[in-house]
Formats: C-alpha cells, structure tokens, sequence
C-alpha cells in the first residue's frame, strides 16, 4: 500500500516545503486552468453545431485551414506584445477579447450566417492562446521535479472543469438554445481574466529583465533549433493523427444526428467523457508513470496506445459509438498524458527558449499541423485515404522519437558542463 501511496506522499513533502506566496500564485493557476477549461466545452460544443447547422461537418476541414491562418497571424502578434506586456496582462486581454467576439457572434449569426465561421475560428485560436500563456508562465516559473509531481494535479483540477462545464451544456439544452449557451460562455471567461491578474511567482531583476526583453522568443531558440525541429513534427504528428479520427468521426456524426440542439447535447456528452477519460488518466496513471517509468518510455508507450485504440475502435466496430469512443480515448489521452509529457520535453530549455519554442511548438505545429491535414482533406476524404494516413502517421511518430530525445539529452548533456565549469 506505501508502494501504491508513494507518489502522492512525494506531492505532499513537496508541497509543504513551498512558501506561501508560492502556493498561493499556485492556488491561482489552478483555478485559472479550472474556468479555461470549464468554459472550453460551452464554446466547443456550440460553435461546432452552430457551423454544422449551416455549413455542414464535409466543409470543417476549410474552416480548419482558416483558423490556422487566424492563428498564425495571432501569433505573430503575440511575439511582438509578449516583450511589451506581463503574460497575465495578455491573458487577461485575450480572455475579454473572446467574450466579445463570442457574444457579438452569437448575436449576429442569426442574420449573418458567415459569422458561423468566426465562432468556430476563434474557439480555435481563443484556446491555444490561453493555454499556451497559463502553461508557459508555470514552466518559466517551476523546475522539472516539481513538475512532474504537480502537472498531473494542474492537468486533472482542468479536466473537473471540462468535465463540469460539458454537464452544464447537457443540462441547459434541455431549457435553452445552443446560442444562448454560447453566451454563458462569457461568465467564466471574464472569471478566468480576473483570476490570472492575481498569479505572480516571482519578479525577476531589472538587469536580467533587460537583458531578455532585448531578444524576442522566436530569436532565443537560435541554439536549440534542431531540437525545437524535431520537436514541432512531433507535436505535428500527433495532431495529424487526433486530426483525422476527429474528421472521420464528423462524418458519420453530421449523417446521425441531424437535429442542431441533439448535436450540442450529444457533443457536450461526450467532451465530458474526454475530461472524465483525462481525470482518470491524470488521478490513477500519471502519478505512477511519472514516477517509475523514463520519459523516453512515456512517449514510446503514448503512440503504441494510440494504434491499439484505433484498431480496435474503428475496424472491428465502424458505429458512430465506436467512433465517438476512439475519438474520447485520443483526445483524452492527448489532454492528460500526452500533453504532460509533452510539457517535460521544455525543460531543459532556458527560460525565453522555453516561451519562444512554445510559440511555436503549441501554436504553430498544434494548429499548423491540423491546418495541413485539413486542407489535404478538402480533397480526399476516402476512408481508405483516413486509415493509410492514420498508420504512416503512428509510424512515423515512433521513429521521430529517437533524434528528438537524442538532442534533448545533448542540451541536457551540455547544461550540465557549463554547470560543472
């Protein structure tokens, strides 16, 4: 039983060891990350029906391939303001900068059905962007140690958001329309805003300030850039992966369920089923494989789970069941494991390498990646085409693997050197 509890008395020791301002930006944090992804699934899943109810699921791979352009540009913008502005100033911003996009969309749709397309862009971009910055400021703000005890705590105290925020959507379609949910939205994000302000773990000094704000993120990484390479076709492999079970499972879902308020209540089900899946995984397994199993093991294992569950799911079953099942096992594998263990490949980085590659890393290769995939699927969309990209894909993740944690150790190798010298 010690064995078992071992991981959790480690958070605990660690935790006490902490100083009470430290633990307060913390107790901040986490409940940022709670509101961000309470509010994530009455966004998701109403943006999507609100698009299916005009445009229908064989056209959201164009309107994917529009939202990485939105976000790109974003991106270049938020490299410029991030040596200008506090990250909690730029989330706070952001957040109110969606309630207006999302409450003025949700007004105007109606007449402007164009304005369907805005929704679902933003929910794309909106996401990444506050995330990106709540997650950045806790890596430039913690060490490795620390993270592996505690990102599992973060990731799961995100997925009871996700998890409440999908049950409240099931709940209100019942008394509501899919618009009107789109506009409570607005409450938790303006929450979140305020909640971030109040994070603070350290302050650095005037000079070491100075000397960062001379050189942007994206030119930090000058050093690291074969390992920053490898590791954007990672972060693009797996999303080409998750994209393509996503579009696969659109299809037979937009031919299932006709109805507009069906769809938002079959949606915000089964996103509650991906946070309930990232809960488990974050509670049960994290901790454990954390603790005993090399991160090279770790992200061995994650690709190797992937190809069993889409062969199980998709070719011995095909139903739209099966299909939402594979769908809930990806995302929420992605959501919890992955996206942690993808959190520990940014540490042996320094501190503006750390924010400049998650730039890119997150943003660019997240959203790039989907972007690509769903142009190609403008074009072809066989199910033939779905299953051979999904396995090249799988194969060529677990080949990457092995440059990317070789460069990762020579960075570690080398910081460990210059530390010595």
């Amino acid at each position: 039983m010690n064995f078992l509890l071992r991981p959790f008395y480690e958070i605990k020791d660690a935790w006490k060891i902490c100083s009470p301002d430290f633990q307060r930006s913390f107790y901040y944090i986490m409940a940022t990350f709670f509101t961000v992804l309470a509010t994530y699934p009455m966004v998701r899943t109403t943006s999507i029906s609100i698009y299916m109810n005009y445009f229908g699921g064989k056209s959201t791979p164009l309107v994917w391939f529009y939202s990485i352009v939105v976000l790109s540009i974003t991106i270049f913008i938020y490299n410029k303001l991030y040596q200008r502005f506090r990250v909690q100033t730029l989330f706070f911003f952001t957040s109110i900068f969606s309630v207006f996009i999302f409450t003025t969309g949700t007004l105007l749709v109606p007449s402007f059905h164009w304005m369907a397309f805005i929704l679902f862009i933003w929910k794309e971009v909106y996401i990444v962007l506050l995330i990106h910055l709540v997650l950045g400021y806790l890596n430039e703000s913690i060490k490795i140690d620390f993270a592996k005890l505690f990102y599992g705590l973060v990731g799961a105290v995100g997925s009871i958001g996700g998890i409440l925020g999908g049950s409240l959507v099931h709940f209100l379609t019942y008394s509501y329309s899919t618009e009107h949910i789109l506009l409570f939205s607005a409450i938790p994000l303006a929450i979140g805003a305020v909640l971030f302000l109040q994070v603070e773990f350290s302050k650095p000094s005037e000079e070491h300030e100075s000397v960062e704000l001379k050189v942007s993120p994206f030119a930090s990484i000058e050093s690291v850039k074969k390992y920053v390479f490898y590791f954007i076709l990672l972060l693009a492999l797996t999303q080409i992966v998750i994209s393509l079970a996503n579009f696969k499972f659109n299809l037979l879902f937009d031919q299932l369920v006709p109805d507009k308020e069906e769809k938002t209540r079959f949606l915000s089900t089964l996103y509650s089923m991906v946070n309930m899946f990232s809960l488990l995984v974050q509670i049960l397994i994290i901790p454990y494989v954390f603790r005993f199993l090399s991160i090279k093991r770790i992200h061995l294992l994650i690709p190797i789970f992937y190809c069993i569950i889409i062969i199980v799911g998709f070719f011995t079953f095909g139903t739209l069941f099966s299909v939402a099942a594979v769908f809930m096992s990806l995302k929420g594998s992605d959501y919890s494991i992955f996206n942690a263990a993808k959190e520990l490949l940014y540490f042996p980085l320094e501190k503006l390498q750390k924010t400049g590659t998650k730039y890119i890393v997150d943003m660019v290769a997240y959203r790039g990646a989907k972007g690509l995939i769903s142009f190609v699927l403008i074009f072809f969309q066989s199910e033939m085409f779905i299953t051979i990209s999904l396995f090249v894909s799988l194969f060529c993740w677990i080949l990457l693997l092995i440059p990317l944690l070789n460069e990762r150790q020579k960075i570690l190798n080398k910081k460990e050197v210059n530390n010595v010298t």
